[in-house]
């Protein structure tokens, strides 16, 4: 029994999987993206299923009959012996999709993309009197203030006015309009197209009513797009979105690159995952120290900064700017997943773990 405890989360049973994953990579990958109770049986079963036709075609022995799941060489005979190794698939998978983001783009590709796109007019004004007003609210003289003509000249004025405090630079980034939370609309009338399903409907079904489509990329798309969730999860894929009031119809399509995250457009989506991937790049061109906190079961992400920037702290200080980004819970019904836990990752494994004990308790660190 030992033996097999330890195979379960060995080679042979981390090969089952990945024979598995090639033969239905799709179905595999949809499960793994909300990983609640029933779709863990459904790997956990699939799993049982796949070893057994594996073992019957290597022992000639027919599978019909289960023959082969008392056989010596079984490594799953019930389905919770498979869960160590799906448990273990889901956090490695979880820490690969973090880690291999950090530091993807050097500093000369974000400030490029910094400087990419002029800033409109109205994104200019709106920019102007934030500014005025968070001098007037601090009791400061009002200094000269120009319009900024890209988020370039707004992210040196935040570094000019944090003064050097960790703190007060990255609060000014994460509640900046660059990094804000932004659903789709349309571009002529600025009707919105939902990021979230009531259930009433599958998602397709509700997807057509909303006038949202699904769409293979064109050449000009194909390098930027990435998967993601979307009103449930979805392939790397491009949305016709159609206005169900107007008619007006566009193209819209998820990405981690920080030039297609950084669009001023207000009828550009910028949702929580590309929220996080642009926050990711500006801290690193910041020198911010970031780690991710990732909910177990939900398909949702947010970031934990560093207060301080002394890098030989073993037991550092951190601190959450976006309170409600980690109130998840009042979209449970939309099937996202349920609380279980929540884990940070960072580059530093001493920095990584299960903090799911500080947010339920309500910790003054967090």
């Amino acid at each position: 029994q030992q033996h097999h405890a330890r195979m379960r989360i060995g080679p042979a049973s981390s090969a089952a999987l990945a024979s598995l994953y090639y033969e239905n990579s799709s179905w595999i990958t949809s499960r793994f993206n909300n990983l609640h109770s029933v779709h863990l049986d459904e790997l956990a079963s699939a799993l049982m299923k796949h070893q057994c036709l594996q073992l019957s075609k290597n022992n000639h022995v027919d599978a019909t009959n289960n023959d082969c799941i008392h056989s010596k060489e079984c490594l799953f005979t019930t389905p919770e012996d498979s869960y160590p190794l799906i448990g273990t698939a889901l956090l490695r998978r979880i820490t690969f999709g973090v880690l291999s983001k950090k530091r993807k783009y050097h500093a000369k590709d974000v400030e490029k993309a910094l400087k990419f796109w002029a800033l409109p007019a109205d994104m200019q004004e709106r920019l102007y009197s934030m500014h005025k007003r968070q001098h007037s609210s601090e009791g400061e003289a009002q200094p000269q203030i120009s319009l900024s003509a890209t988020w370039y000249d707004e992210l040196q004025l935040l570094k000019s006015r944090a003064k050097g405090d960790v703190a007060t630079l990255w609060k000014s980034i994460e509640s900046h309009p660059m990094t804000e939370y932004v659903v789709p609309k349309c571009s002529k009338c600025g009707h919105t197209f939902p990021d979230e399903y009531d259930g009433s409907h599958t998602s397709t079904e509700k997807d057509i009513l909303n006038g949202i489509f699904e769409v293979e990329p064109n050449a000009e798309e194909i390098e930027f797009i990435c998967g993601g969730w979307y009103r449930g999860p979805r392939k790397a894929v491009t949305f016709k979105l159609t206005c169900t009031d107007c008619g007006t119809v566009q193209r819209w399509y998820r990405s981690f690159h920080p030039k297609i995250i950084l669009n001023p457009n207000p009828c550009w989506g910028r949702l929580c995952g590309e929220q996080e991937d642009l926050k990711a790049v500006l801290a690193n061109y910041a020198d911010i120290t970031l780690r991710q906190s990732v909910p177990l079961d939900w398909d949702h992400t947010w970031s934990e900064y560093k207060t301080t920037t002394d890098t030989t702290e073993k037991n550092p200080v951190w601190g959450v700017v976006d309170n409600s980004a980690r109130n998840f819970a009042v979209r449970l019904d939309e099937g996202i997943g349920a609380w279980t836990r929540v884990l940070v990752i960072s580059d530093k494994p001493e920095w990584s773990g299960d903090v799911t004990d500080e947010y339920l308790r309500c910790s003054n660190n967090i």
